[in-house]
């Protein structure tokens, strides 16, 4: 069984890892990719978290959204409450469906169960770096270095795709909104998130 200050501690860790996934300032990265008609190239970036490490932070966030069902459904019984009354919640929440495939696409490798029906997970990361936030573009033979002066200006997407690969949406949205249908959830229970 859960406790009431369980679910609330984990209501704050959520919020911490979704702040941290807002902040894109970090040391940088550097990757090698094969670019038709041009071999083999580098590329750096400064300035900004590594793509990585912004995946990684959405990771976790998205198993961390998901791990909320458990905690709720262990706590109900203490309010006299059945548990199925959050599986159907899930069931009726478009974006906590996302929610689960994303975090169970994350810890296991293939999915056996989909709460959408469509089997989907989080594609990579992308990333938009606009004028205002670069601070220099150097294109040397063989690598392309971006220098990023206000990584606050940098604009993340991690693409939610099917089985095909084709994004049917933002993966970084559906936790939001299922952070919010969470809480909405919590506070109906008179939980203080």
């Amino acid at each position: 069984m859960a406790t009431i200050q369980e679910v609330n501690d984990l209501f704050e860790r959520i919020r911490r890892i979704q702040a941290r996934v807002i902040v894109t300032d970090g040391p940088g990265a550097e990757w090698k990719a094969e670019v038709p008609g041009y071999g083999l190239q580098t590329y750096k970036i400064t300035g900004m978290k590594s793509p990585l490490e912004l995946e990684d932070d959405l990771a976790t966030l998205s198993v961390w959204v998901w791990s909320l069902k458990d905690h709720l459904k262990a706590f109900l019984p203490s309010l006299g409450r059945d548990p199925r009354e959050v599986e159907r919640l899930v069931d009726s929440d478009p974006d906590l469906q996302v929610c689960a495939d994303l975090a169970n696409s994350a810890k296991h490798s293939t999915l056996i169960r989909s709460r959408t029906g469509r089997f989907l997970r989080a594609g990579r990361l992308r990333f938009t770096i606009p004028q205002s936030a670069l601070g220099a573009l150097t294109v040397r033979k063989d690598e392309v270095q971006v220098d990023v002066s206000s990584p606050q200006g940098v604009r993340i997407e991690l693409p939610v795709v099917d089985p095909a690969g084709n994004t049917v949406g933002d993966a970084i949205e559906h936790l939001r909104r299922g952070v919010i249908a969470w809480e909405r959830y919590a506070e109906q229970l008179g939980l203080a998130t």
